[in-house]
C-alpha cells in the first residue's frame, strides 16, 4: 500500500547484468550493481548472501533478482533488498593478467681491496691500480668492481683482498700476482686458467706464487 507521504513496500522482480559488488570496509560484500536495458540498479544483499560461497558471480552474469522494493516518497528514493538471486547465464571468468615474473639480476662480481693504513702501507694503492689494469686488458672493466673498504682484519698480513661474490680471501697481494688472481676467478679460457691456477697457492689464507 502507498502513500503520498509516506513509504511503499512491494516485491520486485529484476532481470539483468551483474556488473560488480560494492564492498563495505573494505572487505563485505554489501550491494552488487545490475545493468538493465533502463539503467544501472543498486541491490541490497541479506547478509545470507554476502558469502562467495553462497553468491559466486562472474562479470556479465545475467542474473534474475527477486526481492522488496521501498520507494520512499518524501525523499524521492528507491531501495532494492535481494532475498534470492538466479544466475541465468553464467560468463565464463575473466582472465587475470599473469603477474610478470622478475627477473633476478645477477650480482656484479667486485673485489674488495682494504684501504686501512696497515694495508696501505703494505702497498694496498698499488695493487688496486695492477687489478684495475688487469681488468681492463681482459675486457672485464664493467662485469667486475674494484671496490676501496675499510678494514678486514688480518691487519699485519696485508695488503687484504675478498674476491666477491664468492668471498675468497686473499692475505699478503702483490702486484705481481693480481693478473694470476684475475685469471684464476674471471677468465673462461681453460689454457690461461690451468696454467695460472698451477701459478698461484692459498694457503692459510695468503697467496704464494709457487716456485
Amino acid at each position: 500500500m502507498s502513500s503520498r507521504f509516506g513509504k511503499e513496500v512491494s516485491a520486485f522482480s529484476l532481470e539483468g547484468k551483474f556488473l560488480r559488488f560494492e564492498l563495505e570496509d573494505g572487505y563485505k560484500r554489501k550491494y552488487l550493481q545490475v545493468g538493465t536495458l533502463e539503467g544501472e540498479y543498486r541491490v541490497k544483499l541479506p547478509k545470507y548472501l554476502r558469502s562467495p560461497m553462497e553468491l559466486n558471480l562472474n562479470l556479465g552474469d545475467v542474473v534474475q533478482i527477486f526481492g522488496e522494493r521501498k520507494f520512499d516518497y518524501k525523499k524521492d528514493s528507491l531501495k532494492l533488498k535481494a532475498e534470492r538471486v538466479i544466475v541465468i547465464d553464467r560468463q565464463p571468468p575473466a582472465m587475470t593478467p599473469a603477474t610478470p615474473v622478475k627477473r633476478q639480476t645477477k650480482a656484479k662480481a667486485s673485489i674488495l681491496v682494504c684501504q686501512k693504513s696497515d694495508c696501505v702501507k703494505r702497498g694496498a694503492n698499488g695493487v688496486c691500480k695492477a687489478l684495475q689494469a688487469s681488468l681492463n686488458e681482459r675486457g672485464l672493466e664493467n662485469e667486475v668492481e674494484i671496490k676501496p673498504t675499510g678494514c678486514l682484519k688480518q691487519c699485519k698480513a696485508g695488503p687484504n683482498v675478498v674476491v666477491m661474490p664468492d668471498k675468497t680471501r686473499y692475505t699478503r697481494v702483490q702486484t705481481e700476482q693480481v693478473a694470476e688472481l684475475i685469471d684464476k676467478h674471471f677468465t673462461t679460457d681453460e689454457n690461461t686458467h690451468n696454467e695460472n691456477v698451477q701459478q698461484l697457492a692459498l694457503v692459510g689464507n695468503r697467496i704464494f706464487p709457487v716456485s
